[in-house]
């Protein structure tokens, strides 16, 4: 069985290739970086508990607003990112340059 997370990866390793078209040969990681896009695997984390919140909130109600909920829930899937980078699989110069100004 694959892997949800690595269903999403490679669709958009080539996209952020696209974006960064001089570099051809280096890993999904760096590409998402230097294409400033969040990984899919953070974004559909991200969404699926957006949605679990706006459910649950059609139950119950709740003081923060959909657009305060998406901000922290975003800020909390970058921070995981920020975090995934610590030990990145390949691309560790790249990473490595970059990560100060992230």
């Amino acid at each position: 069985m694959v892997c949800k997370a690595a269903l999403l990866q490679n669709p958009q390793r080539a996209l952020a290739v696209r974006v960064i078209r001089r570099y051809r040969t280096m890993s999904g990681e760096a590409a998402t970086l230097l294409a400033q896009t969040l990984p899919w695997k953070f974004e559909a984390r991200t969404l699926a508990l957006l949605y679990a919140w706006r459910r649950k909130d059609e139950t119950q109600s709740n003081e923060l607003s959909l657009r305060e909920s998406r901000e922290e829930l975003r800020m909390a899937a970058l921070t995981d990112w920020f975090y995934s980078l610590q030990s990145p699989i390949a691309g560790a110069e790249l990473i490595a340059a970059i990560r100060p100004v992230f």
